[in-house]
C-alpha cells in the first residue's frame, strides 16, 4: 500500500508543478505583452514629437548596410 501512496503523491506533486509552470509562463507572457505595448506607445510619442517639416540637416549620413 505504501507504493501506491507514493505513486499517488508523486503524481499530485507533478500535477501541481505543471500548473505552477503554466501560471508562471502565462504571467511572463502577459508581462512581455505589456512591455511591448509600452514600448510601442513610447515610440509613437517620440515620433509625434518630431516636427513634420523639420529643417534639413547639415550632415549627410550614409546608412547602407
Amino acid at each position: 500500500m505504501d507504493l501506491m501512496n507514493s505513486i499517488a503523491q508523486m503524481s499530485m506533486q507533478m500535477s501541481a508543478m505543471k500548473t505552477q509552470n503554466q501560471y508562471n509562463i502565462s504571467l511572463m507572457k502577459r508581462t512581455m505583452e505589456d512591455a511591448e505595448t509600452q514600448a510601442t506607445t513610447l515610440i509613437d510619442e517620440m515620433l509625434e514629437a518630431v516636427p513634420v517639416a523639420a529643417a534639413p540637416s547639415e550632415y549627410n549620413f550614409d546608412v547602407r548596410v
